[in-house]
């Protein structure tokens, strides 16, 4: 008895019916088989979005994104497909969620004079708080910088744009939709995520992967490992720790490697053999 009820398992239902004391006598809650479902429990699908691990792993996603530039047959598909791989390596290499990264404009990364910055503060959408009547007051500052990639994926993008008479203006927004709004982060989820398909990478990348994957990358390229965890932690504006740790993806194979680096005494042998 638990709280005043009694469950009884029905195997044939494979499902948990309730029963319930009313006065002095037990009922039956009668269920039809279309009640029956919303007993059954189903396991939960995981939503957790992973990195891509590897330079293998990106050079996979990028090929995918890169042929479809290639073999597109029409103007529009191709500007569609050029859009798309811009924002894969534009998003490996900033580190920005979904929803930021999407409704990025011109003047954000070009000055008025269309030269590329080197810098620029950006307050996410995330740590904007509002009060009820729509005034800002508190956000969280972050800086944007942009390395070669970014600018050579950025660059080209413009390029394409002004050779094909569809020169942007710094107002606009960097990767429209077909409709020239901001492209929504489900739309650019679903091309994520059709993409790794494509490519054979297994785990779920999404929209917020490629944010995993900047941290991940940021962190192995780095010869002082502590020192990116803290800068880590900055760039994403994490109060904790743990969060960063989590975001940066790190492999249990990778750890072994580390593992196996801290040896001293085996010089590297891996095959060892017992004496019978």
């Amino acid at each position: 008895m638990l709280g005043g009820r009694f469950f009884m398992m029905n195997t044939n239902l494979a499902t948990v019916i309730p029963f319930y004391r009313e006065k002095s006598s037990l009922h039956s809650l009668e269920v039809d088989g279309t009640e029956v479902q919303k007993f059954i429990k189903k396991p939960p699908i995981s939503t957790k979005m992973e990195c891509l691990y590897n330079e293998e792993q990106i050079r996979l996603v990028h090929k995918i994104l890169a042929d479809k530039v290639e073999k597109a047959t029409t103007i529009n598909k191709e500007k569609v497909a050029m859009r798309n791989l811009t924002m894969f390596i534009c998003g490996i290499n900033i580190g920005l969620r979904g929803g930021d990264f999407c409704s990025l404009k011109w003047n954000q990364v070009f000055d008025d004079g269309w030269i590329i910055k080197k810098k620029e503060s950006f307050a996410p959408e995330k740590t904007t708080k509002k009060d009820e009547y729509g005034n800002i007051f508190k956000r969280k500052i972050i800086i944007l910088r942009y390395d070669s990639d970014f600018r050579m994926a950025i660059t080209n993008w413009y390029n394409w744009l002004v050779d094909h008479n569809k020169e942007p203006k710094l107002d606009d927004y960097i990767f429209p939709s077909n409709k020239n709004e901001c492209m929504t982060e489900k739309s650019w989820y679903k091309v994520m995520e059709t993409t790794r398909k494509e490519a054979g990478i297994k785990q779920k990348i999404g929209t917020h992967g490629l944010r995993k994957t900047y941290g991940h990358s940021y962190y192995l390229a780095a010869k002082d490992k502590s020192q990116a965890l803290v800068q880590l932690m900055m760039i994403f504006r994490h109060a904790d720790m743990r969060t960063t740790l989590d975001y940066i993806c790190i492999s249990d194979e990778e750890i072994f490697e580390n593992q196996e680096r801290m040896c001293v005494f085996s010089n590297g042998e891996d095959d060892f053999i017992l004496n019978n």
